[in-house]
């Protein structure tokens, strides 16, 4: 459907017919922004998805490292699983916070 814009015509008054050609630039740069702004949305949620599936692939990164045994020496194992289970923690946090926000 064509836009009203293109089909009012002004009188013969020079003027109004200037007036006329400003408003159909304006209303095809406001048009574009609306595009443009628009594909920005796509983006961002893209990206928002995007983040979620790297966080959750970095907590499985953690997880299986904290079930991985890296190190004959027990405290040292310990420490390590600790260390994993706890980022793990930390970015499965994230990733609940990420869904509860969005």
């Amino acid at each position: 459907r064509v836009s009203w814009i293109w089909m009012a015509h002004g009188t013969s008054d020079n003027g109004d017919l200037e007036m006329h050609e400003a408003l159909q630039v304006e209303w095809s740069k406001s048009r574009a922004r609306k595009e443009r702004w628009l594909e920005e949305v796509l983006i961002v949620q893209e990206e928002m998805w995007r983040v979620l599936i790297s966080l959750e692939h970095r907590a499985n990164v953690w997880d299986s490292r904290a079930s991985a045994q890296s190190t004959h020496v027990p405290k040292l194992a310990e420490g390590i699983q600790a260390y994993a289970v706890k980022q793990a923690r930390i970015l499965q946090h994230r990733i609940d916070f990420f869904h509860h926000l969005w």
